[in-house]
């Protein structure tokens, strides 16, 4: 497996992505079909839609790294740089927004070798979100050396916090 550092994605790209987001849509909390950005900040009153086609088209004003094996890409990672999340104050954060791998290749240390490759190719902070029961990202967060830096309680309806997670900044396994 390779990683490929894209600006900007091919027309065979982004049709790859589109692909990954269908199949994995409904696996996050809201969906991202429900939501009009990546950085969209109210995650409670959204209207779920047929396709993430909003959030598709945010997608591809940002950076991306992909996961590939041959031609077939296994997932990809999406960022951008300089993000300012206010409750944290005013520094810049290379920011997450996506990473995805498709099913018949999870597991295998894929989302790792993203975040890992990310880390080597930016100076900044890292910083991402996630929802609370996406136990298994948390999990693999927690082993990168990744920290909980903000919690919004029932962020995403009763009982399902959003957690952002930072990483830089002190030595950790990545640096």
């Amino acid at each position: 497996m390779i990683i490929i550092e894209r600006q900007e994605l091919s027309e065979k790209e982004k049709g790859e992505v589109w692909q990954i987001l269908i199949e994995s849509d409904r696996e996050f909390v809201p969906p991202l079909s429900a939501r009009s950005s990546t950085v969209q900040q109210d995650l409670q009153d959204t209207n779920e839609k047929e396709l993430p086609s909003a959030y598709f088209a945010a997608l591809q004003e940002q950076s991306f790294l992909l996961a590939k094996e041959g031609e077939e890409t296994l997932g990809f990672l999406s960022y951008r740089q300089g993000y300012v999340l206010e409750k944290l104050g005013k520094e810049a954060y290379t920011y997450v927004s996506t990473v995805i791998v498709r099913k018949p290749y999870r597991g295998q240390g894929i989302t790792a070798q993203l975040y890992q490759h990310l880390r080597k190719i930016t100076e900044e902070k890292v910083l991402l979100r996630t929802w609370s029961g996406n136990t298994a990202h948390m999990a693999v967060l927690t082993k990168l050396g990744f920290r909980e830096v903000l919690r919004i309680p029932n962020d995403r309806g009763e009982g399902i916090d959003t957690v952002y997670y930072c990483f830089g900044g002190e030595r950790s396994p990545l640096q």
